[in-house]
């Protein structure tokens, strides 16, 4: 974060407008990926604002692709949709197919998170196709369990299981610890959906462990809760009330949306 910082410091004395978009962009990112949320959307904003003054179509695909899902984060749907179609609209301007299928991918995750389980579906199977057009194994991955959760949602376990098969082996063929909880998280959350609470445990677990290794405390608390309906199919209120007092601490210091609808 640190080198993005003194980037933004060091494109600004030099006048170089394109690489200060992009370091805010870059800062953003950052910031978003550690939970502060509302640091995150500030400097997406900036970043934004300079890549629209740039008529940079590339540049603001990405920043309002990013602003998008930390809008969704906070639980700001609106702002989300908006920025959302933007970075569509910048892609599809651009010719970035692939831009195009992470910008869908993301629009997916905001019709789960207001419930359109079917157009979470819809759109998450369409980033998929583009993806795996292009050979892109691991945001084909992503993709995948997108469209998992979005089943999930709608009770079809077996199809949700399916879209994960394999996903951990591609994840740790790249090295990519943040995938890996996360699929480990939406495995967990089938095991538990199928009563197969031991697979169930040790995928939620794992999922927590590795959060913790890579210091990110908001999706370790979104699988705590989920740890939390473990513990309570397990017969243990005190240890699920305790899991879900830890994951709200959590929520409300970020102003996650789930501090809110919980």
């Amino acid at each position: 974060m640190t080198h993005y910082q003194q980037a933004v410091g060091l494109c600004a004395e030099l006048g170089d407008a394109r690489g200060h978009a992009a370091a805010l962009a870059g800062l953003g990112s950052t910031y978003r990926e550690q939970g502060r949320l509302q640091d995150a959307a500030r400097e997406l904003t900036r970043a934004i604002d300079d890549f629209r003054r740039l008529d940079d179509a590339a540049g603001l695909g990405l920043a309002c692709r990013f602003a998008g899902s930390v809008h969704l984060e906070l639980g700001e749907y609106a702002t989300a949709r908006v920025l959302l179609d933007e970075s569509l609209a910048a892609y599809r301007r651009l010719g970035s197919r692939r831009g195009e299928a992470l910008a869908l991918r993301t629009y997916g995750l905001l019709h789960r998170a207001l419930g359109e389980y079917e157009a979470a579906e819809e759109l998450s199977g369409r980033s998929l196709a583009i993806l795996q057009e292009f050979g892109d194994r691991l945001m084909s991955a992503y993709a995948a369990q997108a469209r998992a959760k979005a089943r999930l949602r709608l009770g079809r376990t077996r199809e949700a299981a399916a879209d994960l098969a394999g996903l951990l082996d591609v994840c740790r063929t790249y090295d990519d610890r943040w995938g890996e909880a996360l699929v480990r998280r939406t495995l967990g959350e089938c095991a538990l959906a199928e009563g197969q609470l031991t697979d169930a445990e040790t995928h939620l677990t794992a999922s927590v462990t590795l959060w913790e290794t890579l210091r990110l405390p908001l999706p370790r608390a979104r699988t705590l809760r989920t740890l939390a309906e473990l513990r309570d199919r397990l017969g243990d209120e005190r240890g699920a009330a305790a899991l879900r007092a830890e994951a709200g601490e959590v929520f409300t210091a970020y102003e996650a949306h789930e501090a809110r609808e919980s």
